[in-house]
């Protein structure tokens, strides 16, 4: 009967009876009769339509088509095991793909370089596709499903149905200012200082993100921040200090950024601090973001960041 097709196990016979080219010794190395294999070589030839091997009394040649075929074989069976690798893998949460979304002021965090590269390092054929975004529209995409998982800083924004998030570590505020600035040589100072300066802020987000944080700060304090500017990247606050269009109010790993003309004071308040979160969802489908997850959480809680 002609087979609808061949299936690998097709191309496993003819290899292996190309190697040995002897009917009995390849049906022993693959584990069936020599019927069988008989069998399984004239469906292949049935459904090709043409000769792959001259039979002989005790030995078989390849035929020139059958000589043209091993070699397309050969790679589709290549092919497939590779293919399998990577299946078995993916399965496992050793390859894929993980998209991450990251708030601005993520990226500098230590700990941020250290799960991204400890976890780049540790998963070669897992693909990370980072995409910098506000926490508000971080956490939607990770509740829709557009993203995997994402770092974001408290305050956090409502949490959707799904979406869950575990510290992975706190950091101060820090005032960044003019090196020119009146306080500038102070050991430090408090938010309540700052009520006769022009403020950079970030971008608003409803009720979360740093601009949240500082605004509420300042409220505390007993005043409201006067802002001279508005910016959506953290690193561009920095710069348009240098420019002396005002102070900033910035995570403390942020002064890992040195410009020339920027110092940073910190803050003595005790609730100038924010956190930096590590967003999932519940349930989450891909075993390499559950792999990043697991492994992100791991790093963080290593002596190395504590």
């Amino acid at each position: 009967m002609t087979p609808v097709g061949f299936e690998l196990r097709h191309l496993r016979a003819f290899v292996q009876l190309a190697g040995t080219r002897h009917f009995g010794l390849a049906a022993e190395a693959l584990g069936i009769t020599q019927p069988a294999l008989s069998q399984t070589i004239k469906a292949l030839e049935d459904w090709l339509g043409v000769r792959l091997f001259d039979r002989g009394q005790r030995r078989v040649t390849l035929t020139a088509a059958g000589s043209l075929f091993l070699t397309e074989a050969r790679r589709t069976l290549e092919q497939a095991g590779r293919a399998e690798h990577v299946g078995r893998r993916a399965g496992r949460g050793q390859a894929g793909l993980v998209e991450i979304g990251y708030v601005g002021s993520a990226a500098f965090s230590p700990v941020f370089a250290g799960i991204i590269g400890g976890f780049r390092e540790a998963n070669s054929e897992i693909v990370l596709r980072l995409t910098q975004l506000p926490s508000v529209v971080l956490v939607e995409r990770i509740a829709q499903g557009s993203l995997d998982c994402g770092f974001l800083r408290t305050p956090l924004p409502a949490l959707p149905r799904g979406v869950f998030t575990r510290i992975l570590a706190r950091e101060m505020l820090v005032v960044a200012m003019p090196e020119a600035h009146r306080m500038a040589s102070a050991a430090r100072c408090r938010i309540a200082d700052l009520a006769d300066e022009s403020f950079i802020q970030y971008q608003p987000q409803p009720g979360a993100g740093l601009h949240h944080l500082v605004a509420g700060l300042c409220h505390a304090a007993g005043f409201e921040p006067r802002i001279a500017q508005t910016v959506p990247q953290v690193a561009t606050m920095i710069c348009l200090v240098r420019a002396g269009l005002g102070i900033a109010l910035v995570p403390e790993t942020m002064a890992g950024m040195a410009l020339d003309g920027v110092v940073y004071l910190p803050l003595v308040d005790e609730a100038a601090g924010t956190e930096l979160h590590l967003a999932g969802r519940h349930p989450e489908p891909s075993p390499a973001a559950r792999a990043f997850l697991r492994r992100g959480t791991a790093i963080a809680r290593s002596d190395k960041f504590r």
